[in-house]
């Protein structure tokens, strides 16, 4: 699931291929699926801030950018990821639920991560 402030969309994988949950936003093109996890794969944190968020407020926590959750095929939490505040430098701090670090991840990665959830759908 990908939520920002103006948008959720959840996507699921069938027995076959990745689809919106919502069968009404449409059919979702596989290779841009694999750019999706390759990107989610792929992102990287720049630098550990703080061993742990002690003011979610002070870092954006307490309303999100954006927020990325993953469910395992049973429907279990298998991590959830929550970018907040700009952060000096062209980031923005982040955290997850599995290590409970504050640090901070480049905006570049979200943005392409954005871009893909929204081009996700097939035209």
């Amino acid at each position: 699931r990908y939520q920002t402030a103006d948008t959720t969309t959840t996507i699921v994988k069938t027995s076959r291929e990745w689809a919106y949950d919502n069968p009404a936003l449409g059919t979702i093109e596989h290779v841009k699926t694999e750019s999706l996890l390759s990107a989610l794969e792929n992102l990287k944190l720049i630098q550990v801030v703080a061993e742990e968020v002690v003011d979610k407020a002070a870092h954006g926590f307490d309303a999100p950018f954006m927020v990325i959750t993953v469910w395992d095929p049973k429907g279990n939490l298998v991590d959830r990821l929550r970018c907040g505040a700009e952060a000096p430098g062209s980031c923005r701090y982040a955290t997850s639920q599995s290590s409970g670090l504050l640090a901070e991840i480049d905006l570049d990665q979200l943005a392409d991560i954005t871009a893909t959830f929204k081009d996700l759908q097939v035209k």
